[in-house]
């Protein structure tokens, strides 16, 4: 299920006021809308997330945006591998403001070689004429055991993106990938993940997080998916730590970011 290698080019957009076409804010994301990377080497089957702002674009009177984005990914030899012909599309501008945030996006395959890759990504600005362009380095590493796809979700069956800020009483799901595991003397892998938030202060919220146990995989797959949840019941800042360790080799694999519960006041 991981073999190819594919990319897309997706927008969540505030449009922008008419003048000059830039982009600011360039930043590589866990998923649409965070966490935030804090690397830009990626493991084999990996998502890889670039978000930026976009500002200048020309907004009609009823609120419209017209504009374009494409994509074309290149080897460390400047070699265009594969290109994404730009599309027209359109959004409507229901709060106002000056700024467009968008996100292009490139899926990973697990045969995808090792080695230094770059995005580069083009904006136009259909009826204000004007478009500009960024590019992104990043670097695929040879396979190994890591967690990979991880999403924030509003929803347990992982379709609506959960950003990095939240309110009290709201419930999180956090789901992933498991990926490079190896497999015990029963043709089954033995991977353990949990999810652990830190105050401010670095302390754990709770003493004992829950851990989750990998079920039996059928034939040769080669990714285990989990999701954890994640209650938000009071106001701070914190950090959570998601945790997965193959118990068959004993490595290990960690992921850290920060999220914010504002009062729901």
């Amino acid at each position: 299920m991981l073999n190819t290698l594919a990319f897309l080019v997706a927008l969540q957009l505030a449009p922008a006021q008419a003048g000059h076409l830039t982009i600011t804010n360039v930043r590589p994301l866990y998923s649409p809308l965070g966490p935030e990377r804090t690397s830009d080497k990626l493991i084999p089957g990996e998502i890889y997330f670039v978000g930026f702002t976009t500002d200048g674009m020309k907004v009609a009177e009823d609120g419209r945006v017209e504009y374009s984005i494409g994509l074309d990914l290149s080897d460390s030899t400047g070699k265009v591998l594969t290109s994404q012909t730009p599309r027209e599309l359109q959004t409507l501008q229901s709060l106002g403001g000056a700024e467009v945030q968008m996100y292009a996006t490139i899926v990973i395959g697990a045969n995808q070689p090792p080695g230094d890759y770059a995005m580069k990504v083009t904006v136009k600005d259909i009826k204000g004429k004007t478009s500009t362009d960024f590019t992104r380095k990043f670097q695929i590493l040879k396979p190994r055991f890591g967690i990979i796809r991880l999403r924030p979700t509003l929803d347990p069956t992982g379709l609506i993106p959960a950003p990095t800020v939240g309110v009290p009483g709201q419930n999180v799901w956090v789901g992933f990938w498991i990926v490079g595991f190896q497999r015990g003397p029963d043709k089954q892998p033995n991977v353990t993940a949990e999810l652990q938030v830190f105050d401010e202060d670095g302390k754990p919220t709770i003493a004992r997080p829950g851990v989750l146990k990998s079920q039996p995989l059928e034939g040769n797959q080669d990714v285990i998916q989990m999701s954890l949840p994640l209650a938000l019941n009071r106001a701070g800042k914190f950090k959570v730590r998601i945790h997965a360790m193959d118990q068959v080799t004993r490595k290990k694999f960690d992921i850290n970011y920060p999220i914010t519960v504002v009062p729901n006041k």
